[in-house]
């Protein structure tokens, strides 16, 4: 067969290969994508010797997008990949767990390794170009058909990769002091994960305790967390030091302060440099050898052994509704969706909980909750978060008080106000005063590289 009519059959056939496989897994197909691809997947084919490496390479990094795809049903980005090598124990805990998910993407890469393996008996002869010539063709080439298949499109945010260090706003912040006395505990414990939905309103109805939607400040809990705790909505403007800081607000009105997180130190990796731990006096992460079998139920450990013969701060994280949706006392479906309810169940028995305690010890007490930022469970086959949709910045957010609260905390209409409320509970303001400003949800960089939306 003639060298030439050879190589176009076998391009034809890897073409048709791969972006049958992308379409099967997004659902999409562009004839002028497909055209580019076939152009240099034949120019690959006839000018390099090895251009079986490269088509692995093409279907290996095609394999990695259907994976990612399959779990949040959109492309991968440079902060995806970011996220992944920041984040790594994480992702594989969920990969295992939702494996279902990755059945076909699986599948379809060992078919075309399989159709590579045949390849090695077919003998393409490479046509011989002037290097000058031969490479600046083959990028141009590429950079045309960045966008025509899921493996080149990977490439393409992998070239977008960025690991500078975010460029802080330099802010000049006046020390804050304490405008009244406080006499009450106050008690804010930081959801995991949880969306506001009609079962979790089902939830929330049952308790006698007001609750709202609000906004969260980002769409993952690295921001989230240290924006509400530093009481900002930029990212930028977060440090180690800032003023305004909850522990060390608290602190300065000789509040004792208590921070317990049910997540492992390395998950807390990217909130703990935030937390001004210096002005915290009891702080714990648990273990993963330590979470089972009780889980969330843990933080009531903590709680049972607080002195409250003095004013407390104390800030809970739970573990909550995190992927994979298994942290809760019992035997996890095939049903991630199910799983997913069942935590919430597990975690409003650990309200309940924490409600009876303050109760009892006839202290006056605030008991707030508010989930860092929402999650989809499959609608849509989505799963995760990291985006700014309304299921994962809509969170839930409940008060509940033995004590006269000032009405205008029932305007609280996101994380930002609610840190702002907290800043009142601490002595910080004679009036509690929310702000006016829209509603800030950062992404999910500190860099803020990936962006923020702005909500009336």
């Amino acid at each position: 067969m003639n060298n030439l009519l050879k190589g176009c059959i076998v391009s034809l056939l890897f073409t048709i290969l791969v972006l049958g496989s992308d379409h099967l897994i997004t659902k999409e197909f562009s004839v002028f994508n497909s055209g580019l691809f076939f152009l240099f997947t034949l120019y690959v084919t006839l000018f390099f010797r090895p251009y079986q490496l490269i088509y692995l390479l093409l279907i290996l990094f095609g394999a990695i997008h259907y994976l990612f795809f399959s779990y949040f049903q959109r492309s991968v980005t440079s902060t995806d990949i970011y996220l992944f090598f920041t984040h790594t124990e994480e992702t594989f805990e969920s990969f295992y767990s939702l494996y279902p998910l990755f059945i076909l993407a699986f599948s379809l890469t060992i078919l075309a390794l399989l159709f590579l393996w045949k390849l090695k008996k077919i003998t393409i002869e490479s046509y011989a170009l002037k290097v000058w010539i031969k490479y600046p063709i083959l990028l141009l080439l590429a950079v045309f058909s960045l966008n025509s298949s899921m493996g080149m499109q990977f490439v393409d945010a992998v070239s977008k990769l960025s690991f500078e260090k975010p460029k802080r706003l330099i802010i000049k912040e006046s020390p804050l002091y304490p405008r009244r006395e406080a006499n009450f505990n106050i008690v804010l414990l930081l959801g995991e994960s949880m969306k506001y939905n009609a079962y979790v309103e089902s939830k929330l109805k049952a308790q006698n305790f007001f609750y709202k939607k609000i906004y969260s400040g980002a769409t993952n809990t690295d921001v989230a967390i240290p924006l509400l705790l530093n009481t900002k909505t930029n990212t930028l403007e977060l440090s180690h030091k800032n003023e305004t800081n909850l522990f060390r607000l608290a602190k300065k009105n000789y509040f004792t302060n208590t921070f317990v997180s049910v997540q492992s130190e390395k998950s807390l990796k990217y909130i703990k440099p935030y937390l001004q731990t210096e002005h915290i006096d009891y702080y714990k992460s648990h273990t993963t050898e330590e979470q089972k079998p009780n889980f969330d139920l843990l933080l009531l450990n903590t709680l049972r052994k607080t002195d409250f013969s003095k004013n407390n701060f104390i800030v809970f994280q739970q573990i909550g509704q995190h992927s994979p949706y298994m942290y809760f006392k019992a035997e996890p479906s095939q049903d991630p969706a199910e799983n997913y309810n069942r935590s919430v169940d597990y975690s409003f028995r650990l309200y309940e909980q924490i409600h009876k305690e303050l109760i009892a010890i006839q202290k006056p007490f605030i008991f707030i909750y508010v989930s860092d930022h929402g999650e989809f469970t499959g609608e849509n086959g989505r799963y995760g978060h990291n985006s700014f949709d309304s299921v994962i910045y809509e969170v839930p957010m409940f008060i509940t008080s033995n004590i006269d609260l000032p009405k205008a905390y029932k305007g609280i209409r996101s994380q930002h106000h609610l840190s702002q409320f907290i800043t009142y509970l601490l002595g910080y303001k004679k009036q509690l005063e929310l702000s006016k400003e829209k509603s800030i949800v950062n992404g999910t960089m500190l860099s803020r590289e990936d962006g923020f939306i702005s909500i009336e």
